[in-house]
């Protein structure tokens, strides 16, 4: 018998007061001799006992080609008919193959007729679905191996473990730890994002087993997977500036409990290092925070980070924040250069001066003069500005106010009128031959 001769009918019994739904499948074959279809049925079933998801033959050599109706019992439902089922083969063969739906246990056919005639006939045939025998997970494996707690991912793939919860033995930094299970996905996979507080250390998988069994696998050879101290994700200073003496606060994600080192400028200087600096406490999720102190040993600048990490990793983590300390001093004014700008334009200022640190300017007497572009120097000496004065700016003296996080001082800047056109004339003899506007 050829492979596309068979006919595969898949009937699915399930445990419901109705009749199961019926699948069935025939073939356009030679119409046999009605006659045959009269004489009780040679009704066998093979084998007797399956695995569930395999496949068992009813056979009635003496009715091939016909449509069945058959009658069946079990323990959970009673006597159950289906009508048009199974259609037999030239054979007299049916393939029939159960799923994940059948039911477990025996089911006895105990009467069968054909389509062609209304008459049924007594049989005793049975088929015995049992449970599939549990397999075992063939071998395992984790990508990446390593990774940051509270930063990175892993997947735990396992060889034959589509759907099976797996019990593992592993060793924690050389310690046997209790047996983990867990249940990995139909892909045989189980995908995990590490947390800030996972415990570190190197983690060694070295048995498996599917937890239905009691035998374990060896893992050949052992799985490693190193959970490093949390880094860093972010870095956060607030406020940006602060006067000599005033504290501001720190805040990095993922640094609850974590001591840090930290790379800075200052006065965009060299880079320079502190290790083991700051230790950061928890705000109650895996953001850490610390408040630092400055005083009057602490040299007024801006202070601009660029990497931070754990203290007990190796690698930085790039940051970009800053702190400006301004001296816990008012500011005082020495000159303004130039010290005017004329209505309707605008002009580039130089303000020198002491504790000129994060300054604004705004001019307090005079609406249409204002100020862009400020910057200040290192030094806190000198205060860089541009001076806008609009068409309708009072012309004269405008009093401005300089405003620092310790103070703020006035000043006066001078607002002229708009340029006079004029005209020179350039004589020959006594006719004008030319003029000119400035």
């Amino acid at each position: 018998m050829l492979p596309h001769q068979l006919i595969v009918v898949r009937a699915l019994f399930r445990n419901l007061k109705a009749a199961p739904i019926v699948l069935a499948l025939t073939l356009a074959l030679p119409a046999p001799s009605f006659a045959q279809y009269g004489a009780a049925p040679s009704f066998s079933v093979s084998p007797g006992a399956i695995a569930l998801g395999s496949c068992y033959t009813i056979s009635v050599p003496n009715w091939a080609g016909a449509q069945l109706n058959v009658g069946y019992t079990t323990s959970w439902t009673g006597q159950q008919f289906i009508y048009g089922w199974p259609s037999l083969n030239y054979l007299g063969n049916a393939v029939i193959c159960t799923d994940s739906l059948t039911h477990l246990g025996t089911y006895t056919y105990n009467y069968a007729a054909n389509t062609y005639y209304s008459q049924w006939w007594s049989v005793n045939a049975s088929i015995t679905v049992n449970n599939a025998s549990p397999q075992q997970p063939t071998s395992l494996t984790i990508n990446p191996t390593s990774g940051y707690a509270g930063n990175d991912c892993y997947t735990m793939t396992a060889g034959n473990g589509s759907s099976m919860t797996i019990d593992l033995n592993y060793t924690q930094n050389g310690a046997n730890q209790p047996t983990w299970s867990t249940t990995f996905n139909p892909s045989g996979q189980w995908p995990y994002c590490l947390s800030h507080y996972d415990q570190t250390g190197n983690y060694v998988f070295y048995q498996m087993k599917n937890h239905l069994l009691s035998n374990w696998v060896a893992v050949s050879p052992s799985v490693n997977y190193l959970v490093k101290p949390p880094q860093p994700t972010s870095f956060q200073i607030t406020p940006n500036g602060v006067i000599q003496g005033n504290p501001y606060r720190i805040t990095a994600g993922n640094g609850a409990g974590v001591t840090m080192d930290v790379q800075y400028s200052f006065n965009n200087g060299p880079v320079q290092t502190i290790f083991a600096w700051p230790t950061l406490a928890s705000d109650g999720s895996s953001s850490g925070y610390v408040d630092i102190a400055t005083g009057a040993s602490t040299a007024p600048g801006k202070y601009a980070f660029t990497a931070a990490r754990n203290t007990l990793n190796t690698q930085w983590a790039p940051v970009t924040a800053s702190i400006l300390v301004c001296p816990n001093a008012a500011p005082a004014i020495s000159s303004i250069v130039p010290s005017a700008v004329q209505q309707g334009g605008s002009s580039s200022i130089v303000i020198t001066g002491t504790n000129l640190c994060a300054a604004s300017i705004q001019s307090v007497s005079n609406s249409g003069l204002s100020f862009s572009n400020v910057a200040w120097n290192a030094a806190f000496t000198s205060v860089n500005a541009t001076a806008n004065a609009s068409g309708s700016a009072a012309v004269g003296q405008a009093q401005i106010r300089l405003t620092t996080p310790a103070g703020n001082v006035t000043s006066q800047l001078l607002v002229t009128g708009p340029a006079v056109l004029t005209k020179e004339y350039i004589y020959l003899g006594d006719r004008v031959i030319a003029t000119v506007s400035p």
